[in-house]
């Protein structure tokens, strides 16, 4: 057995939450000589299939994909089929038992490359059917193993539907499949059977995203021959998701303006702080801690809260009190400071529900730093840094990028080194007030600046590089609108006002106040949440925004 050749193992995976698992059922294979391989974020599906090809070096590789949940004697069964006629074979396949369907259907395949490099994928509504029939025509064999009898008697579990959008997206594309593929007919059964299951579960997000994305696969008037890219975001998921699906319950994540009192009076780049701008932001006060109650009270769904807001979070007199609160909830914390009273709340700041401390450390010298801020505070934001290091928080700094200063970059990751912070964040700048500003205009970083991008990537490979969480993600002009902000997100300030962006627009009056009983489907979240799935183009700050291109 263990002297039998190396077989190349390719695990797809885009994020499914079994990764792990699946990786581990590879491991434990009885078959053990191989070589795994992960081909990770590659879209469309055809470009992925097509690594595979490009990237193996030995006779024989097996595809397996991140939700496939393989049997100990998957791949050694899988390479005793292949080889029984090694000239024709091109192709062997096993069968999987999906427990979506809750039946036996054709999944994890074995490959004779030497055959395949010669069949490259090509961009159609099933890559790999098309990829078959060129090789069927050349007269090579695609061997599909005997049905087996019972699910213990296939090759492992196919695991499709493990989040609401999984769920969707599958049963979307699939009545895509069986309205443009014959051999896909046998899916038109499964949306009345979901049906049925939901009416008796109503609850299950998992059946609901099933039922609705089998309908919006049968609704849709036009169908490409393309492969899916899940690359791009499915707008019909964010549609569904916020105003029925698992979004529609409430927000998820909050940010509290917590006050409206500043130590800094920024001014970056021309563009001054919002504070500091011609419309100014409102005098709202401070949040109260029973204001905080009533938050959490009326929203149960909330599980993170950002705390930030118009001015300096640490100025506030009951911080202690309301990170407790939070705790008692099971809301974890992170917290966005300037810095400059760090070692004055230390012992707030080392409270154990404080997931994440980040310091907004626009510049990497204490000239650029008074220049920015109009303070003196440099070395004491960087004591605190070096502070919080000590008591183990889970500190890192952002700075915001601009065509001015993106040149500095490897300065910053020099400082964010010597400080040895967790994570570093370099962010686009925002268009605060008009996005047709000439300041914002001539700063922020596009699609169309090639010099500045080609920086970016080299800057990548820093030797510190690793240190970096968020990258510049450049604006476009074009879909697919990533943001997520008025699907997940809600932010309140001191009079109850809120906001359902979490970059740019404040919480106003006019957006109405927590309280209200319809908040949540209010016109303000609505509208905000038909921008950015593309449908409306009225908010024009989101066309500026790098949150409706990175998410």
């Amino acid at each position: 057995m263990y002297s039998m050749e190396k077989i190349t193992i390719f695990i797809i995976e885009t994020g499914e939450p079994s990764f792990q698992q699946c990786l581990q059922q590879v491991k434990n294979q009885s078959y053990k000589n191989i070589e795994i391989k992960i081909i990770s974020h590659t879209y469309p599906m055809w470009k992925a299939f097509q690594r595979m090809l490009d990237e193996c070096d030995t006779k024989y590789f097996v595809q397996v994909d991140s939700d496939m949940l393989l049997y100990p004697k998957a791949i050694e069964n899988l390479y005793t089929q292949i080889t029984k006629n090694p000239t024709r074979n091109a192709i062997s396949v096993g069968w999987l038992w999906d427990n979506d369907v809750e039946r036996q259907i054709t999944g994890v395949k074995i490959y004779n490359h030497q055959i395949c490099v010669h069949f490259p994928y090509k961009d159609s509504i099933s890559c790999e059917m098309t990829q078959v029939k060129d090789m069927e025509k050349h007269g090579y064999v695609i061997d599909v193993m005997n049905m087996p009898s019972n699910k213990e008697s296939c090759f492992g579990i196919h695991y499709p539907c493990q989040t609401p959008e999984m769920a969707f997206r599958r049963w979307e594309r699939n009545m895509i499949k069986m309205r443009k593929l014959e051999w896909m007919t046998w899916l038109a059964k499964y949306p009345s059977q979901f049906y049925e299951q939901l009416a008796k579960d109503p609850n299950n997000q998992i059946l609901k995203a099933k039922v609705f994305g089998a309908m919006s696969g049968l609704s849709q008037a036009n169908i490409d021959d393309n492969e899916a890219n899940y690359n791009v975001e499915n707008q019909s998921y964010r549609r569904y998701s916020s105003l029925l699906g698992d979004n529609s319950i409430g927000p998820k994540e909050m940010t509290l303006y917590l006050t409206d009192k500043c130590n800094f009076k920024c001014v970056f780049d021309g563009n001054p702080c919002m504070r500091e701008s011609e419309t100014g932001t409102p005098e709202s006060g401070n949040i109260s801690i029973e204001m905080l109650e009533q938050i959490l009270d009326r929203f149960p769904s909330i599980k993170g809260c950002c705390i930030a807001g118009y001015g300096e979070p640490l100025l506030h007199p009951k911080l202690k009190d309301l990170i407790d609160i939070l705790k008692n909830k099971k809301v974890f914390v992170g917290i966005i400071t300037n810095g400059a009273l760090i070692l004055q709340k230390m012992d707030t700041l080392k409270h154990d529900n404080i997931s994440y401390i980040s310091i907004s450390l626009n510049a990497h010298t204490r000239e650029l730093h008074e220049n920015y801020s109009k303070t003196k505070t440099w070395d004491k934001v960087l004591n605190g840094i070096k502070a919080l290091k000590q008591e183990n928080v889970n500190v890192g700094i952002s700075c915001v990028i601009t065509r001015q200063n993106v040149e500095t970059i490897p300065n910053y990751l020099e400082l964010a080194n010597e400080l040895d912070v967790n994570f570093i964040n370099f962010l686009n700048v925002l268009p605060h007030g008009n996005p047709n500003d000439l300041n914002f205009l001539s700063s922020v970083i596009t699609e169309d600046c090639v010099k500045e991008k080609a920086m970016i990537e080299i800057y990548k490979n820093h030797p510190f590089a690793h240190r970096v969480k968020t990258w510049i993600k450049p604006i476009s002009n074009k879909n697919p609108y990533k943001c997520q902000s008025p699907l997940v997100s809600i932010g309140v300030d001191a009079e109850g006002s809120v906001s359902f962006c979490r970059r740019i627009d404040p919480p106003e009056k006019k957006n109405g106040i927590f309280m209200e009983n319809d908040i949540w489907f209010s016109k303000s979240r609505v509208n905000l949440l038909m921008n950015v799935v593309g449908d409306q183009k009225n908010h024009k700050t989101c066309q500026g925004c790098f949150g409706n291109w990175q998410g």
